[in-house]
């Protein structure tokens, strides 16, 4: 069910593949699986929709800094890729286990491509001492505008989820939150609108923040390496990865020009001159009203000694705002970086790959005007989506997620929930062994 002609244009172009094209592919009877190299892989990769960076062999060579052993795997039809995926090998409890971060690059609507890819994905890793092989495939199932009202649902879903578990997938439930390894919802904008009305229909307190980051002395710059380390200082605690992980993503979508790093600095003389001119508002009006009580005597009544009790607090709230500004401004003369992001561009779609922000500074709104600033930049650059990355699913203002999601989706992004993650066993021996040592060790603690 597709509710209107544009969530289907951006819905089919993103996450249904092109069907007549493969079907022309899959008659071949020459099908063979084989190791890619990476450079044959990234051919492949940068011509597929959908498409994410945690499937490419930037991010590959990324996570081979972190101790992951990587392989580039795919099915040839007549010498051309039709399928491919990379494949990330890590340690638990001393077995080894696979992930294919967002999954296979695959049409999932071909049961016979997916059936092939999976006898031979499982003798590949089977072969290898691998116990099994976890995939969360940007497989959609339903999308939900910014109040969570379902707006469109993949009519090949129940046909999809069907032939994976049939395929001997373990489907591992619709978690709601961040409990698998990538979140099962993402916002995303339709950023193919003209910037300005992309603005409109950002949440009004979103555009407000996005005005007053600005009048507040915040600009946004586009950066290099050498803020890597103000970006990991700043987001460590959200991202559990060493600098040398930061380094590395840089590095390695930096080959292609895939990645930009963009910050907020706050220079703080801006911002001392708008204080200044708050309080000396301020001050104005509390002299004025001052005089009309002297004025008024006894006959001063409720509603002017009311408006000077609110005077008198915004006086008090201006001066303090002001000497906070001096001391910033004599601390920082040079400004300071306050958020900071990565960004990955690939097939007209921009994706946040680790975003952060200081939060001794958080009401300079910092994040608020690079996620703007970048929305306006990759509109007029004719991308046609922006993903902001994991949310939760719907929750109640008192949960802990309540603040991410209305943050993200304020944008005027919408929640996209997918498939979820799912498991298949490539070596049944030593995955029982492997699923027996795990007990063991949750009934030892």
């Amino acid at each position: 069910m597709i509710i209107t002609s544009n969530i289907k244009k951006y819905y089919t172009l993103f996450y249904f593949h092109k069907t007549i094209f493969y079907d022309i592919i899959y008659k071949g009877d020459n099908m063979l699986f084989k190791e890619l190299d990476p450079i044959e892989f990234d051919e492949f990769v940068n011509k597929h929709i959908p498409y994410t960076p945690y499937q490419s062999s930037a991010y590959g060579s990324t996570m081979e800094g972190e101790d992951y052993k990587v392989y580039y795997v795919g099915i040839k039809d007549n010498d051309i890729v039709v399928a491919a995926s990379m494949i990330m090998v890590g340690n638990r409890k001393s077995f080894k286990y696979a992930y294919a971060p967002r999954g296979f690059l695959i049409d999932y609507k071909n049961r016979s491509l997916l059936e092939f890819f999976t006898i031979n994905i499982k003798k590949f890793l089977g072969s290898k001492g691998i116990v099994a092989l976890k995939i969360n495939p940007m497989v959609v199932k339903n999308i939900y505008n910014s109040k969570y009202e379902l707006i469109a649902s993949n009519p090949d879903f129940d046909e999809i989820y069907n032939d994976l578990t049939s395929l001997g997938y373990r489907h591992m439930g619709f978690n709601n939150f961040f409990e698998a390894l990538k979140p099962r919802f993402d916002a995303i904008i339709d950023i193919n609108d003209d910037y300005f009305k992309l603005f409109t229909n950002m949440r009004k307190e979103v555009r407000t923040k996005v005005r007053g980051a600005e009048n507040s002395g915040v600009k946004i710059y586009k950066g290099d390496d050498e803020e890597i380390q103000k970006l990991y200082e700043q987001a460590k605690g959200k991202y559990p990865r060493p600098l040398k992980y930061y380094e590395d993503l840089y590095k390695n979508f930096s080959k292609n020009d895939e990645i930009e790093l963009y910050y907020a600095k706050v220079d703080f003389d801006i911002y001392l001159k708008r204080r200044q001119s708050e309080f000396v508002n301020d001050e104005e009006a509390f002299n004025m009203l001052n005089e009309e009580v002297l004025k008024s005597g006894d006959k001063a009544n409720q509603k002017l000694i009311s408006k000077k009790m609110v005077i008198d607090k915004n006086l008090n709230a201006s001066k303090a705002k002001l000497t906070s500004a001096i001391s910033l401004t004599a601390n920082h003369p040079e400004g300071m970086i306050i958020a900071a992001v990565f960004v990955v561009k690939a097939n007209k779609t921009a994706t946040i790959m680790i975003d952060s922000f200081d939060k001794n500074f958080s009401t300079f709104n910092g994040k608020h005007l690079i996620i703007w600033k970048l929305i306006e930049k990759f509109s007029k650059e004719g991308y046609h989506l922006f993903n902001l990355g994991g949310i939760a699913n719907k929750v109640d203002v008192g949960n802990k997620y309540y603040g991410l999601n209305n943050y993200k989706l304020g944008f005027g992004a919408k929640a996209y929930e997918y498939i979820g993650d799912l498991e298949l066993v490539t070596n049944k021996p030593l995955y029982l062994m492997y699923n027996n040592s795990v007990n063991l060790f949750k009934k030892k603690k």
